[in-house]
């Protein structure tokens, strides 16, 4: 196994490689993905920020980290083995500006209208994949990533981001 520090989600964050096999044990640096959300187009992923030490610069360098071990599986903490790679690339680049376009935003507002903007986000991007739950299925499976994500933004913001 091959240990590749990849901070970013948070400043401790290291992810295990196993060339043998072509997997990379993620951790929190390819975010989560939930097999309830699974549709025909496959999996989805969405980035976390869980408090307190976002960057999302290096968010984005720790993705491409991942990928210059060119995996075949991607096995992330929250919910198993994700495998359509270039897609969820994409889905986790794409995420990170997200969050970072939402949080500057909602700066200057309370934290609620950030969460709420989250929940949207996460809605949007579901109905997109093709996921037919609705809104309380989706609150109820997000709702904690809301909450941690929202928290985990504020204070980049707060430093300046």
């Amino acid at each position: 196994l091959q240990t590749i520090f990849t901070e970013g989600h948070a400043r401790h964050h290291y992810v295990l490689n196993d060339p043998h096999s072509k997997g990379v044990f993620t951790g929190d640096s390819f975010g989560v993905s939930y097999r309830e959300h699974d549709t025909e187009k496959g999996e989805i992923v969405f980035p976390t920020t869980t408090p307190v030490q976002f960057d999302p610069v290096e968010a984005h360098r720790a993705v491409d980290r991942i990928m210059a071990c060119d995996p075949d599986k991607l096995y992330l903490t929250h919910d198993s083995r994700v495998q359509n790679r270039d897609r969820l690339v994409t889905q986790m680049h794409e995420g990170i500006d997200a969050y970072v376009a939402m949080a500057r935003e909602h700066e200057n507002d309370e934290p609620e209208a950030l969460r709420t903007r989250l929940f949207d986000y996460y809605g949007q991007r579901l109905s997109e994949h093709g996921y037919s739950g609705g809104r309380e299925a989706i609150h109820s499976a997000l709702g904690n990533d809301v909450e941690l994500n929202s928290h985990g933004v504020e204070p980049w913001l707060r430093g300046g981001g």
